[in-house]
C-alpha cells in the first residue's frame, strides 16, 4: 500500500525520495515484496504527502486510483478470475493483509443486504478519515472494475463527521455517504453476490490463491505474541482445558506480569484475548444452528446461561437468541455468510 501512495503522490509531483530521506526510510525495502513497515511510519509518510498535497480529499482520491489500476495488486488479478462476486469478495477478505493489515474488511448478510465493514485490527489506534475514506474508496472501486460499473450501493457508511462538500464522495461512491455513523461500511443487495464472471479462468485463480496462502504464511507465521495466545486459548476452550492467564504463561515459560507487559506493546489485554476466543467460537456454534445455548455457554468456560447471555450482547450488541434470528431465516436456512472473529 505504501508503494501505491507513492506512485500516487509522485504522479502528482511530490518530491516523494525526499520525504522518505528525511524520515530516514530505506529506500531499498521498497524493493522488497516480502517487507512490511509498521503503522506509525505509514502514518507519518501519509501526513507528509497529504500536506504537499493540500488534497483535503486525498483517502478518496488514493484509493480511487489504485482501485482502478485494476493490476496494481495480484488480489485483483484473484478476484477477477473468480466464479461469483461473493467468491471474489471472500478472497479479498481472506489475503486482505497481503496488501494492509491496518483494517480489516469483513463481509455479512443483514435482512437481505450485503454489508463490507472495515474492522480496526489496531484497538489502541482510531482509523484515521483519509485512511477509512482510502481503503472504502478502494473496495467500492474494484467492486465496480470488476462488475464493469453494473454494481449499486445502496448506502455508504463513514464513522467521520460530515465535510463541507459531500459532493467528491457521491462521484466515488455513486451516492452521498451517511456521515457521523458508528461503522465504516459499503451497503448492497444481497443478490449482487450471485453475479458470474463468464471470462474467469478459474484454474488460475486456484493457483493464485494457493500462492496467496503461502505467501501469508511465509509474512505472518505468528511474530505477534496476541495471535499466538489466541490460538492457545481457542484451542484450550474447544479442549475444555484451563484458559487462565498463568497456564498461558507457563506455556512460553514466563510470568504473568511479563506476558501482560508484551501484550500491553501490543495493544491487547489477556481479557481481550479470552473474550476475542469465546466470541469466535461462540459465534461459530451459533451460526451452525445445532448447539444448544446452555451447551455453547458450558463449553465457553460460563457456570451459568445467563453470564453467557450478558458477556455476548456486550462483543455484538445483540443476546444469543436476537443474533441466531438475524442470520436464520424463518425456515432455518442460513443467510450469514461470514462474520469475522476480529
Amino acid at each position: 500500500m505504501l508503494k501505491a501512495l507513492i506512485v500516487f503522490s509522485s504522479e502528482r509531483g511530490v518530491d516523494t525520495e525526499t520525504i522518505l530521506n528525511a524520515n530516514n526510510f530505506d529506500v531499498k525495502l521498497l524493493d522488497d515484496e516480502q517487507a512490511r513497515i509498521p503503522l506509525a511510519v505509514f502514518n507519518q509518510l501519509w501526513k507528509e504527502i497529504a500536506e504537499v498535497l493540500h488534497d483535503p480529499f486525498l483517502g478518496l482520491h488514493f484509493g480511487e486510483a489504485f482501485g482502478k489500476q485494476g493490476e496494481g495488486h495480484f488480489l485483483f488479478v484473484i478476484m477477477k478470475n473468480c466464479e461469483t462476486l461473493h467468491k471474489a469478495i471472500k478472497s479479498l477478505l481472506r489475503f486482505h493483509s497481503l496488501m494492509t493489515d491496518i483494517v480489516k474488511p469483513s463481509l455479512s448478510i443483514i435482512n437481505g443486504k450485503a454489508h463490507i465493514e472495515l474492522e480496526n485490527k489496531f484497538n489502541n489506534t482510531a482509523i484515521s478519515r483519509h485512511l477509512s475514506d482510502a481503503v472504502l474508496s478502494l473496495l467500492a472501486t474494484v467492486l465496480r472494475k470488476i462488475t464493469n460499473d453494473e454494481i449499486v450501493f445502496e448506502n455508504i457508511y463513514i464513522s467521520h463527521s460530515t465535510v463541507d462538500d459531500s459532493d467528491e464522495y457521491t462521484k466515488i461512491f455513486g451516492k452521498k455517504p451517511i456521515f457521523k455513523s458508528d461503522k465504516n461500511c459499503i451497503v448492497f443487495d444481497e443478490s449482487e453476490l450471485n453475479r458470474t464472471f463468464p471470462l474467469a479462468h478459474h484454474e488460475f485463480g486456484t493457483q493464485l490463491q494457493e500462492f496467496a496462502e503461502k505467501l501469508e504464511n511465509q509474512l505472518y507465521q505468528s511474530k505477534k505474541y496476541n495471535d499466538k495466545i489466541l490460538i492457545i486459548l481457542e484451542k484450550n476452550i474447544l479442549k475444555g482445558e484451563d484458559c487462565s492467564i498463568k497456564t498461558v504463561a507457563n506455556t512460553y515459560n514466563m510470568s504473568i506480569r511479563h506476558l501482560q507487559n508484551k501484550l500491553k506493546e501490543e495493544g491487547f489485554t489477556y481479557q481481550i484475548l479470552l473474550d476475542k476466543a469465546r466470541k469466535g467460537i461462540a459465534l461459530h456454534y451459533l451460526q451452525n444452528g445445532e448447539v444448544m445455548f446452555c451447551d455453547i455457554a458450558f463449553l465457553l468456560g460460563f457456570s451459568e446461561q445467563s453470564s453467557f447471555n450478558h458477556a455476548f450482547k456486550k462483543w455484538t450488541g445483540l443476546t444469543p437468541r436476537e443474533y441466531k434470528e438475524t442470520i436464520f431465516g424463518r425456515t432455518g436456512a442460513v443467510i450469514s455468510q461470514k462474520i469475522s472473529k476480529t
